[in-house]
């Protein structure tokens, strides 16, 4: 990465932009609320069709290159939930607290306090030359 590379981050979250600033020094990094406001729908079937569709969707209103990503959770013992709905678990617009409580409950219900888990994440770069 040069000084003269330019990278818009498809997000919102600034926790997020900030780590891509730092993991891309000297790059300028410009978050994507600066070039379009836009919520791309996720409706790809892995997170990886959901990051390419984020970056394309972005990439639609700019010149620069793409970054994107998505993640979640995965509990086997759950059928694998909440997976890409990690963030809407609850419902579409819960909270962080909310989509836990009932990863919780789901976890009680049968007969369990704690689970094997992991986290996904999968990041996809659109580059425009």
């Amino acid at each position: 990465m040069g000084p003269n590379d330019v990278f818009v981050i498809a997000s919102n979250n600034k926790g997020k932009i900030d780590e891509f600033k730092t993991l891309l020094s000297p790059a300028e990094i410009i978050p994507q609320s600066e070039i379009v406001q836009l919520e791309v729908d996720e409706t790809g079937s892995t997170f990886f069709e959901n990051a390419l569709l984020k970056a394309r969707g972005i990439s639609e209103f700019t010149d620069h290159s793409v970054i994107a990503d998505d993640s979640g959770l995965i509990v086997p013992g759950l059928n694998n939930e909440p997976g890409l709905k990690s963030a809407r678990y609850a419902s579409n617009d819960a909270s962080d607290d909310e989509n836990k409580e009932k990863l919780k409950s789901e976890m009680r219900r049968l007969g369990f306090e704690e689970m094997p888990a992991y986290f996904v994440c999968v990041g996809d770069d659109y580059f425009k030359r």
